[in-house]
């Protein structure tokens, strides 16, 4: 794998019941290629503190989407991206100026009752399915793929299909710092499907949960107004 694409686009993820949507406008992406080190020793912490990090992409800017479309997100959030020729790495870093972040070692697949971040990966670049990965502030696990289009709209009855059995193989850690916290993330390749091929478009997100206002925020703006996935 010589090269990484990621093609930024809109998600949505209703909690609990696990729900997924995707803004219909293809057009509003953002092209972003994380860089690659290789030869490179990183201790999956929660501390963002090797090379890498340093140079790695960097995305922010998050908006809310609930209860309000389109508000810059109260609290905000820093993802970092690099890879290596075995596994793509992730940082985020996740202000609360609230200082009430909400985390427990809850069992795999059930952090609806934590703050969490949803990461999304459609590594076909098709907008028909998506891997996706949530951690809660101390790295607990989360994970499932989505399936099937589906067009919906604020005011109709959501439809999706939402794989949560498949349990990929990552590894993730997070803590607590005295302004939010800091998950590290490692997703070996060998965990993901995608294209033989030397350059690699993948369709990406990232949506955040703060638990104790019930606000949700997504790296890319999403519109509830027109959905689909």
């Amino acid at each position: 794998m010589k090269n990484i694409l990621l093609k930024t686009r809109s998600l949505i993820l209703f909690l609990p019941i696990c729900l997924f949507a995707q803004v219909i406008d293809s057009n509003k992406s953002l092209e972003s290629t994380p860089p690659l080190f290789d030869e490179v020793n990183v201790n999956i912490d929660g501390f963002l503190d090797e090379e890498p990090w340093s140079k790695s992409l960097f995305l922010s800017n998050f908006t809310s989407y609930l209860p309000v479309d389109g508000r810059p997100a109260e609290d905000d959030t820093h993802i970092k991206i690099w890879y290596t020729s075995k596994a793509l790495y992730i940082g985020i870093t996740a202000w609360e100026i609230h200082d009430e972040v909400r985390s427990t070692l809850a069992d795999r697949d059930n952090l609806e009752n934590d703050d969490y971040i949803l990461l999304f990966l459609d590594t076909y670049d098709d907008q028909r399915s998506a891997y996706a990965f949530a951690v809660n502030p101390i790295g607990q696990q989360g994970d499932g793929i989505i399936t099937d289009r589906t067009t919906t709209s604020r005011n109709s009855t959501l439809t999706f299909n939402l794989d949560d059995n498949p349990d990929y193989v990552f590894t993730s850690k997070g803590r607590l710092t005295d302004r939010g916290y800091v998950v590290e993330i490692e997703i070996p390749f060998k965990s993901l499907r995608y294209k033989k091929s030397d350059i690699q478009n993948w369709g990406f997100n990232v949506l955040r949960r703060v638990q104790h206002s019930g606000y949700r925020s997504t790296l890319f703006n999403v519109n509830l107004d027109v959905a689909s996935f």
